[in-house]
């Protein structure tokens, strides 16, 4: 499938999106320093994606130990991740009179 792909007229377009991504997790990576990077959504999971972008983020990265990982969440990682943000702010209240 990804020789298809890559033969796909679409290669250019897609080459400079995955060159864009890799350039902000690389700016990022480098600002946070983070020992992995977290994608989600579908197209986290699309193996062509992901071969494209790590060869865009080869010669970006200077940690070379950082790890570009898709999502176990799946399509409902930014939801998951908003609910649990918001049930922190709904208990913090309570846990900050906790013990006080």
């Amino acid at each position: 499938m990804f020789e298809t792909f890559r033969n796909n007229a679409y290669l250019d377009s897609c080459s400079a999106f995955d060159r864009s991504i890799a350039e902000q997790i690389a700016n990022r990576a480098e600002t946070t320093d983070p020992q992995a990077v977290v994608l989600a959504g579908t197209i986290a999971k699309s193996a062509p994606f992901d071969e494209l972008l790590n060869q865009a983020l080869h010669p970006l990265r200077l940690n070379t130990k950082l790890e570009v990982l898709a999502s176990i969440l799946g399509e409902d990682a930014p939801l998951t991740g908003a609910s649990l943000a918001a049930r922190d702010l709904a208990e913090a209240p309570f846990w900050s009179s906790y013990r006080s």
